[in-house]
């Protein structure tokens, strides 16, 4: 692997848009080394890792040394290249922020592996995240605000503009209703709750709830639970944003109909209550234009304007083809990239950022949200208690809201009734109670 001119520029950007917001800054490319002007004012010069070191710290075989967050926190693992012959600047930083940075944000890692879970993902025990243990903590925001402390060390009048981080709840519609007909209602009563589940209580709560939507699909349990999703975040001061499927009858992955009138007055209601949709790409088409195409164009019509946000089901991404559907397609923000079995930071950040385009070498229009954690990887694929998983949530939110990023997180209507009422009661409940608690106090404060 070999960085070009553009590639370099791009992380570069990445990681001073988030150390200095709005701040000018010049690049110039010497040979093994990077010098940066801020401002016309204050110099920096960076080292670069050689072509075979970089090599090794794709596999994980690269030697890292392990150097304090900004705030001292944490330990986060910094490459430094073996030979260094490097003008000094007035900062001079002996590591290489710039390349695993690109590596992070590119997603230039799941260009090289071919090793994909059932669904074609990449896995997280292939990234570098995982080989030297920073899934945890946002790296490039890491290093961008260790460049700020650096800077403000030989400046201290230096002028900062701190972001302020924003919750994004999101929610994908993988099934709109719990009881579409009385064979999926009855396989879902008594092969779920009461072989699965055991539970006699859980199935006769079921039964009724068919019951009262047996007239009026309005009030199936799915669809009550996209009305609680949207009120309790709403109620936390937070605009949530809910995918849909744009797929119709006898297609693959049909779970709903997008057209039916359940599902048009549901998408009304979101927008009527300030919340955003979007779309969830079928399990097919995030590899496939017409695909993309066909379905983004189902959901545009019922919400009378361009899709402005979504997910892939799944998390399916291709490095190499899904980039090239949503350029085609007209993409503008996407929130696919996070691991199904890991939380944390997939793309090394918690701010939004322009996606590269490796294969043509610059940057596109498409913003990535990466999301941060799902509820599915807590209790599916990491087998946490409730305690554990808001302890982990908490704890990636908090240093999202320290390096000034969003913490994006994912929460199924499918799973907020039935067995996972207690999570979503102890879980996400709680977490959106703490937050507005502290936003609450620090208003005050």
């Amino acid at each position: 692997m070999i960085l070009t001119a553009n590639s370099i520029q791009y992380a570069v950007k990445q990681l001073f848009t988030v150390a200095f917001p709005g701040q000018k800054f010049a690049v110039t490319i010497e040979n093994a080394y990077l010098k940066i002007i801020l401002e016309d004012s204050i110099s920096l010069s960076m080292p670069f890792l050689s072509e075979m070191e970089i090599e090794d710290l794709l596999c994980g075989k690269l030697t890292a040394n392990h150097i304090p967050t900004f705030d001292g926190k944490y330990q986060i693992p910094a490459f430094s290249p073996q030979e260094q012959d490097v003008e000094k600047a007035t900062i001079d930083i002996p590591y290489d922020f710039v390349t695993p940075s690109f590596i992070l944000l590119s997603r230039y890692e799941e260009r090289i592996s071919d090793v994909r879970d059932q669904f074609g993902r990449s896995l997280f025990k292939e990234s570098i995240s995982c080989h030297y243990n920073f899934i945890d903590l946002p790296l490039v925001d890491e290093y961008a605000m260790i460049l700020r402390g650096k800077v403000l060390s030989v400046n201290h009048s230096f002028p900062i503009t701190k972001r302020k981080g924003v919750v994004i709840p999101t929610h994908d519609i993988d099934h709109l209703c719990r009881f579409p007909n009385f064979f999926v209602a009855a396989k879902s009563i008594l092969g779920g709750d009461l072989i699965k589940n055991h539970s006699l209580r859980m199935a006769w709560k079921s039964f009724k709830h068919y019951c009262h939507s047996f007239n009026n699909k309005m009030k199936d349990p799915m669809i009550l639970a996209i009305e609680q999703l949207a009120a309790h975040d709403k109620e936390s001061g937070l605009c949530s944003e809910f995918y849909f499927k744009g797929l119709i009858p006898n297609e693959k992955d049909f779970t709903y109909n997008i057209n039916s009138s359940e599902a048009v007055q549901c998408i009304h209601e979101i927008q009527l209550c300030g919340m955003k949709v979007g779309m969830h790409g079928g399990f097919y088409a995030y590899n496939n234009v017409e695909t993309f195409q066909c379905e983004r164009d189902r959901i545009q019509a019922i919400i009378g304007k361009p899709i402005e946000c979504g997910r892939q089901h799944y998390l399916r991404f291709d490095a190499k083809e899904t980039l090239k559907v949503w350029k085609s397609c007209g993409v503008k923000n996407d929130s696919t990239l996070g691991y199904a079995e890991r939380e944390g930071f997939r793309c090394g950040t918690s701010h939004p950022y322009n996606l590269y385009d490796i294969d043509n070498d610059c940057v596109t229009e498409i913003i990535e949200h990466p999301l941060i954690v799902m509820d599915g990887t807590m209790y599916q694929y990491r087998k946490l208690s409730k305690e554990e998983s808001l302890q982990k949530i908490m704890q990636l939110y908090q240093r999202c809201m320290v390096v000034e990023g969003d913490f994006v997180i994912l929460w199924h209507n499918s799973t907020v009734f039935r067995e996972f009422e207690p999570w979503f009661n102890e879980v996400y409940l709680v977490f959106l109670y703490q937050i507005k608690k502290e936003s609450e106090f620090n208003r005050k404060d």
